[in-house]
């Protein structure tokens, strides 16, 4: 049979010439993406190759000054505009829960994520309303005999159950789950 590919075979001599031509490996691995794959299956690290560094230090400088800029502008954002926060937090005010504002205030909470600013150090809101008391579970084997019981289908983790299984086998969406039915209190 025909080989629709030829293997990929390198001289690491080679490719040494080759990382010669490039300034740094970083140029180097972009633009040989087959040779550099090549050199990961046998287990040969670029580092033992040459000295080349993977940047030149120029490029470093300009990694490091572009961090540091967009820092002190994060920085002067939170301490120039002190009344977007007041304005954000008497947003959240208007609404009961944190989900009710996230859902209304895209551009606010967007503006809160940017400056690493989370919802729950400027409002002690919930991020949902409780639907109503937690129920008690009743645990039973799948012939019908009772096991246990259980406050919530939270408490079931306890034991090493997953309550959102337990909760659709009591709502009737799953027959069981680990082997056990499970049913709300009547």
């Amino acid at each position: 049979m025909k080989r629709l590919w030829k293997p990929l075979d390198y001289d690491v001599e080679m490719i040494k010439r080759k990382i010669e031509e490039y300034e740094n490996l970083s140029d180097f691995i972009e633009n040989n993406k087959s040779m550099r794959t090549w050199l990961s299956n046998h287990k040969i690290s670029l580092r033992k190759l040459t000295d080349k560094p993977y940047r030149t230090k120029k490029e470093k400088d300009n990694k490091k000054s572009k961090q540091n800029d967009k820092g002190k502008r994060q920085q002067k954002l939170l301490v120039g505009n002190p009344s977007k926060l007041e304005l954000i937090k008497a947003e959240i005010e208007k609404y009961d829960t944190l989900t009710d504002f996230i859902a209304n205030n895209k551009t606010m909470r967007g503006w809160l994520t940017k400056h690493k600013i989370k919802l729950r150090d400027i409002s002690d809101k919930p991020y949902r309303e409780r639907k109503g008391p937690s129920k008690p579970v009743h645990q039973f084997t799948i012939d019908g005999t009772y096991v246990r019981s259980y406050n919530n289908a939270r408490e079931t983790e306890a034991y090493g159950f997953n309550y959102r299984n337990v909760s659709q086998v009591c709502h009737g969406e799953k027959k069981s789950h680990k082997g056990y039915i499970f049913r709300f209190e009547k």
